[in-house]
């Protein structure tokens, strides 16, 4: 059975379509630029060891452990008027992973 003149067009557009997707996706692949070691260590020692930052924490269960869990790992943070929890920006990661524990823990108990 011979094909017809535009399902071999269509073939050819898909299989050029397939090429460009592809080309697309290396390209993209290849542009992206790794980061410089240096960076990062640069942005942290600038950081005032005094700034603050603050987040909310609605769910008291969650909360109640989010403090304790700070407290055991002695990360230093108040309770604010607006009932956000303060704590400086150079325990950032520290804060955000006991955080996450502490919702993780709570998303599988329940």
């Amino acid at each position: 059975m011979k094909k017809s003149g535009w399902m071999n067009c269509l073939q050819v557009r898909i299989r050029a379509l397939r090429f460009l997707l592809c080309a697309m996706a290396v390209l993209t692949l290849s542009y992206c630029k790794p980061e410089v070691a240096g960076t990062q260590q640069a942005a942290e020692a600038v950081i005032d060891p005094m700034a603050s930052d603050f987040f909310f924490m609605r769910n008291p269960e969650i909360l109640e452990d989010l403090l304790e869990q700070l407290t055991i790992h002695g990360v230093e943070y108040w309770v604010n008027e607006d009932d956000s929890i303060g704590f400086y920006v150079k325990d950032t990661r520290e804060v955000d992973r006991i955080a996450n524990e502490a919702i993780n823990v709570w998303i599988t108990s329940q």
